[in-house]
């Protein structure tokens, strides 16, 4: 409502869960400042600052509380119950010190198939060959 792209976009859930992205917090073994650590994660995933977040960045709050607020909602243009289903049903993703090169090996071939720089054919075999060169 007051958006020109109101009622041309909208949000589905894909065939399997989507990855949940962005920053996962965590304190390290090794640290020798735990309490203030839990301390900074338990501000930095409270409701009002996700809340905040949002407003200041569009990001989708991770907590419930926050998502189901009407500062958030407001926001997304309808499609509350399709953001709320994938939110509930993301999966984080996989842990593996491979991970990042695999990613961008994703990343550029998906890229260049949007853009028209390649088919999707090539970029699938670029795909392979790829993936195949970080576990080599």
């Amino acid at each position: 409502e007051g958006n020109e792209y109101y009622d041309k976009t909208g949000v589905i859930k894909m065939p399997n869960e989507s990855a949940l992205g962005n920053w996962g917090l965590m304190i390290s073994k090794h640290s020798k400042h735990k309490e203030v650590a839990l301390e900074f994660i338990k501000f930095r995933t409270s409701k009002q600052v996700l809340i905040d977040q949002n407003k200041a960045l569009g990001a989708i709050p991770p907590l419930i509380e926050a998502f189901n607020d009407e500062a958030v909602t407001s926001k997304l243009m309808g499609n509350e119950a399709a953001l709320l289903t994938l939110l509930k049903d993301s999966k984080p993703r996989p842990l593996s010190p491979f991970y990042g090169e695999i990613a961008s090996v994703i990343q550029n071939n998906v890229h260049s198939v949007i853009t028209g720089v390649e088919t999707p054919e090539k970029a699938a075999e670029e795909l392979k060959k790829g993936i195949e060169a970080v576990f080599k």
